[in-house]
């Protein structure tokens, strides 16, 4: 696919460099742009739009939602194809927010560090096409229940790290562990595809337990390497019901020598 043939959405709070962008793009002879000032302005159009967009320019430094937090939605909720990161940060954060949408499930052209250049769009969004045409990471996969057990009881599903980021210096302050089952063949089977089945067939409580096993397991190992960082979890709402969850999951946390104070719990509308 030509330039002309994508379609993209400029992400970003900063009216001045949002101009800047569309007008970069349009000199590149982009066939289609839109534009957004905020995430939260950016989901309502993504979601009111009926045609996806091929490639979303997203700032990580906004107000109100975080280009961060904006990439988890984007890709829980399938609205655009693949992204590309933009900042002024510094580009060690650059790319471990680029890892942190890969491991989302997004696929991600680059990042590039500000101020944008044409030279430096044209860098990223000329890879589209290979981008598309690489293996799927979300590509759905049949699944079976047996299958899922047998996963569960195996270790397959793994927690995959997600840092979250001290803006002010760069710091990773904790870690979101995501839910990924790893198959014997190597292949990487994403929650999209098993959370729903979990859920319907009542085991959510099995998966949230064990995820926040290993996701303790590898905490203790941090701290014992010296390194500090808090874990969250995300969790369904049908766990909320359970009125034997929390105290459950402190006595994991101490089990595995974690202080449960350093266990972050989040309410999700789907475990990711």
């Amino acid at each position: 696919m030509s330039l002309a043939g994508l379609s993209v959405m400029v992400v970003e709070d900063h009216g001045f460099q949002r101009r800047m962008a569309l007008r970069l793009l349009t000199e590149m002879g982009i066939g289609v742009l839109s534009e957004a000032s905020d995430g939260h302005s950016a989901l309502q159009l993504l979601g009111s739009s009926l045609q996806t967009p091929d490639v979303l320019v997203i700032d990580l430094d906004m107000p109100g939602m975080d280009g961060i937090e904006f990439i988890g939605h984007v890709a829980q909720r399938r609205l655009a194809r693949a992204v590309v990161v933009a900042s002024a940060l510094d580009p060690a954060l650059l790319n471990t927010v680029q890892t942190m949408a890969r491991a989302y499930g997004l696929r991600v052209l680059g990042s590039v560090e500000k101020p944008l250049t044409r030279d430096k769009l044209t860098a990223v969004l000329t890879g589209y096409d290979d981008a598309l045409h690489a293996r799927d990471v979300d590509e759905v996969v049949e699944v079976s229940l047996p299958a899922i057990r047998e996963a569960l009881e195996r270790d397959q599903i793994t927690p995959w790290f997600q840092p979250q980021v001290d803006f002010a210096n760069g710091k990773p302050v904790a870690v979101e562990a995501l839910a990924r089952w790893v198959r014997p063949d190597g292949n990487v089977v994403l929650p999209l595809n098993f959370i729903p089945l979990i859920e319907s067939e009542g085991l959510v409580g099995a998966l949230t337990d064990h995820m926040l096993t290993q996701a303790c397991r590898w905490k203790r190992r941090w701290e014992l390497q010296g390194l500090w960082l808090k874990v969250a979890i995300n969790v369904s709402p049908q766990i909320l019901s359970d009125e034997t969850a929390a105290d459950r999951y402190q006595r994991i946390a101490h089990e595995q020598g974690v202080d449960p104070r350093d266990v972050i719990l989040w309410r999700s509308p789907r475990a990711r």
